[in-house]
């Protein structure tokens, strides 16, 4: 499974709200298995 995060630059919510909204969503749609490892920072800058 790939996590796809996408920040939108034009937007009035800080870039760190944006992910942490996102992830967060997935966890509560079932999308994030437990246990998932989500990507480190050097890989979410990526």
């Amino acid at each position: 499974m790939t996590l796809k995060i996408a920040i939108d630059a034009a937007s009035a919510a800080a870039p760190f709200e944006q992910l942490r909204a996102q992830i967060s969503g997935e966890a509560r749609s079932g999308a994030l298995p437990v246990g998932y490892r989500l990507p480190t920072v050097r890989g979410l800058a990526e």
